[in-house]
């Protein structure tokens, strides 16, 4: 009889978890503008104003939120600053997608968005500031 009792709560919290789901799923609102962004190959200036454009444009467009989708694996610092300088100005709330990789200058981008999210499998490496040659730059 336990048994039995047990396993129906283990059924009925089962179904019951679907249940909300679907009424999280029902309650949505399906009107929300998002407007995403890619942020591919290498950070550099140009990079920087494009994003830029592309902020205006979501803000004129006054959609309610802004995906970066990053796959990066650095560049330009001086890039990297002027893109962290634009997000954390914007007005619209903005999420960092990092589908693949974020490394370097990339994860200095996705740390100044409202928040990040992964895809599984994906990376995020240091931000640090490095030579031509790979190695790490020397402090000032």
């Amino acid at each position: 009889m336990k048994k039995q009792f047990f396993l129906f709560l283990i059924a009925f919290a089962f179904l019951l978890s679907f249940y909300q789901g679907y009424q999280a799923i029902a309650k949505a609102d399906s009107t929300q503008k998002v407007y995403v962004i890619p942020v591919e190959e290498t950070v550099e200036k140009g990079l920087s104003q494009y994003i830029k454009r592309n902020i205006n444009e979501a803000q004129t467009q006054k959609v309610d939120h802004i995906i970066l989708e990053i796959d990066t694996l650095g560049g330009a610092v001086d890039g990297a600053m002027e893109i962290s300088d634009t997000l954390r100005s914007s007005e619209i709330p903005i999420t960092a997608y990092i589908n693949r990789r974020a490394i370097s200058a990339g994860a200095y981008i996705a740390l100044n968005a409202d928040q990040i999210y992964m895809a599984p499998g994906s990376q995020m490496g240091s931000a640090a500031i490095i030579t031509g040659d790979g190695n790490a730059a020397d402090d000032k």
